[in-house]
């Protein structure tokens, strides 16, 4: 939200004492610290973008992963890193799913207010686990267990000595782990004794939890049952033998036996213990909060039980299946590649694997509970919160050059010059004015979105209680746009910043001289400007701080502004080489056409005889195009680019950065839109 992506590298304009485009700096980050999201985690460098959501944080790393920190209580801080392949197992919490890979990779998703999406690194050196309701366990191939997420009642605490366990079960807030010498070890809550094995605590083979009670399996292959006994969990159905899995429930069991029948006992107020016909062929189970999964021989899955979040209903094609799991109100199975599918309630994204590794982004955006990342192959990812869909991008996912994140939608811009949006539409937000063409930046607010256009006027739709949406006249000469909670910012040509929109705390007052600016960021009360000389300014709501800029106040290349907190990228970390000493000024003087279609005139003066080379910059700081112009006396001159690359590819429309240097001497950066 707090800026479009598609000015998220407008530090590139400022003169960084180099002629190699900025690669890499600090954050710098100040305001409310609630939920950590100033606290830039170690190593605090090669940052070459950042965002700012309501109160997390997103930044881009010059080798193009993406590192979050902040609140995490949806996930937005956790960038995919995984391909939905080669997963073994699958299960789910209350609102969020884990899974392990075959090479023993661990990942979580879904809801994550007590970090049970969190594993303990290293991540790739797990052999099983299960998910409590806010906790999960996670056992190590050296016998450890490793607990993460809600406790509580203490249960992540594993007791000492943490060694030797062969497997692990997680219940509501109580956890269980087998040892191999057959002994089960309980902690956390135990108020209905689910803590408490039964004597002779030995020979147990396998084990399992429920709501408030625990299970576990003998090697004879019986099963002993303790704990909360609400809807008769004890009672296990003669003969208890014969079993070779089982699965805890709220207040019921369900069990596989050797010869593929499957029991079910308990509490059956919603159906889970009618097992549905033909009771046979059967090689796994899961057990959910009110419904159960059984898995056929044949790779096909039956449901039945609770069906209140669609649960029960099998997405098709049902077949081609190996292994299943439940959350409480989630159903999920694994396909015999390894991919992981999941139906059932979807408020926390829960439903949407993740299909992306944390690789190739060259821009990002974050806002609200959310967070998105442009890849390089102009495909756009986003993770966290999907109650209004606004994880699942539009197809076709390409083509795209920018995107912006809202409270609960999201904005994106593809290299035709169209937008498409997605996800909360109450304002309609999501309904992008005709004609849809022609856009060369864009911004989402909170509920309102802003786009400008290639001939410098800019659109705004959406939430306009505030005039956030009402641009004031003329509306032209603009270059770049930011749309904070309710209120907006245009740059114009001349580095003025016109703001519009709610005025409540002075976020809309630019302070004076309004001129210089090449850069800012709107938040939710609050606004910063970047200045040609890498200073920033802040205006409106000083609480926590937030526009009061950290000494020193220089050498500034970018500006982010979230709900209650403020963040810079700062430039001494790049590991440029020196330059030589600055001769004069190197100005380019004009650049026409602008936008341009298949070529542009580059006007420039030189400050006296220079051997010089004209250099461009895509959005993302990768050269694409170099023409050594040679030596040329001093005076004004010009030089032609044909909108192509070095290899001759014509390039694709965008913003293009174009620059001169050369003999000690350094121009400013000039931006041109090429519109194909």
């Amino acid at each position: 939200m707090r800026y479009s992506i598609y000015i998220l590298l407008a530090f590139i304009l400022i003169n960084t004492g180099s002629s190699q485009p900025f690669i890499g700096g600090s954050i710098l980050a100040w305001g409310d610290n609630e939920f950590g999201q100033c606290s830039v985690p170690e190593p605090n460098q090669d940052f070459v973008a950042m965002s700012c959501g309501g109160v997390h944080s997103l930044g881009l790393k010059s080798d193009s992963t993406i590192v979050c920190w902040g609140n995490n209580f949806n996930c937005q801080c956790n960038p995919p890193n995984s391909l939905n392949l080669d997963f073994v197992k699958i299960e789910g919490g209350e609102e969020n799913v884990i899974v392990l890979r075959n090479d023993g990779y661990i990942a979580g998703w879904g809801r994550n207010n007590a970090g049970q999406c969190n594993p303990i690194a290293p991540l790739d050196d797990y052999i099983d686990f299960d998910p409590g309701r806010w906790h999960t366990l996670g056992l190590r191939p050296d016998g450890t267990i490793e607990a993460w997420g809600s406790n509580n009642w203490g249960q992540c605490d594993v007791p000492a000595p943490n060694e030797n366990f062969i497997a692990v079960a997680a219940g509501y807030s109580h956890s269980l782990g087998l040892k191999s010498d057959g002994t089960i070890v309980a902690w956390g809550r135990n108020q209905f004794g689910q803590c408490t094995p039964p004597v002779p605590n030995e020979d147990f083979i396998d084990l399992e939890c429920g709501l408030s009670f625990s299970i576990g399996m003998k090697s004879d292959s019986s099963l002993v049952i303790w704990g909360d006994l609400t809807g008769g969990v004890s009672i296990v159905p003669e003969p208890n033998q014969g079993f070779v899995a089982v699965a805890g429930g709220f207040h019921h069991v369900v069990a596989l036996r050797a010869d593929s029948t499957v029991a079910a006992w308990g509490s059956n107020n919603e159906g889970q213990c009618n097992i549905p016909e033909p009771n046979e062929d059967f090689v796994a189970v899961a057990c959910g909060v009110m419904h159960n999964l059984a898995l056929k021989a044949d790779g096909s899955i039956v449901a039945w039980g609770w069906n209140i979040e669609g649960q029960c209903n099998i997405p098709e094609p049902n077949q081609d299946f190996i292994a299943v799991g439940c959350g409480e109100i989630n159903s999920m199975g694994l396909k015999t590649d390894g991919s992981a599918v999941v139906w059932g309630v979807d408020q926390f994204g829960q439903c949407l694997v993740p299909n992306s590794l944390n690789q190739d982004f060259v821009a990002v955006s974050g806002e609200g509970a959310n967070s998105m990342g442009l890849k390089a192959d102009g495909s756009i990812v986003v993770w966290g919160d999907n109650d209004f869909g606004q994880r699942i991008v539009p197809e076709p996912n390409q083509d795209f050059m920018a995107g912006s994140v809202g409270a609960q939608h999201c904005i994106a811009l593809r290299s035709d010059g169209t937008i498409a949006a997605w996800g909360r539409n109450n304002y309609g937000q999501c309904n992008v004015p005709a004609p849809n063409q022609d856009f060369v930046a864009i911004s989402a607010g909170d509920f309102h979105n802003l786009a400008l256009k290639s001939d410098g006027f800019i659109i705004a739709w959406g939430d306009d209680t505030y005039g956030q949406c009402r641009i004031p006249e003329p509306n032209e000469d603009f270059i770049a746009v930011a749309a904070g909670d309710c209120n907006s910012l245009g740059l114009k040509y001349d580095g003025s910043i016109i703001a519009w929109g709610l005025n409540d705390v002075g976020q809309c007052d630019v302070p004076e001289p309004n001129m210089d600016f090449v850069s800012m960021a709107a938040g939710r009360s609050h606004c910063l400007g970047l200045k040609a000389d890498s200073t920033v300014v802040g205006w409106g709501t000083n609480e926590y701080g937030l526009i009061t800029v950290p000494e020193p106040n220089e050498d500034f290349v970018a500006v982010v502004a979230g709900y209650i907190h403020s963040m810079t990228l700062r430039a001494y970390t790049t590991g440029l080489e020196t330059p030589s000493p600055l001769i004069g000024n190197l100005s380019i003087l004009t650049v026409f056409p602008n936008p341009m279609n298949s070529s542009t005139v580059v006007s420039y003066a030189s400050p006296e005889s220079s051997n010089l080379r004209f250099d461009v910059f895509d959005i993302a700081g990768r050269k694409v195009r170099s023409i050594q112009i040679g030596t040329v006396p001093e005076g004004e001159h010009a030089v032609i680019w044909d909108g192509r690359s070095d290899t001759g590819e014509a390039l694709s429309s965008g913003i293009y950065l174009l620059h001169i240097s050369g003999d000690g001497i350094l121009s400013g950066s000039r931006r041109v839109v090429l519109l194909r």
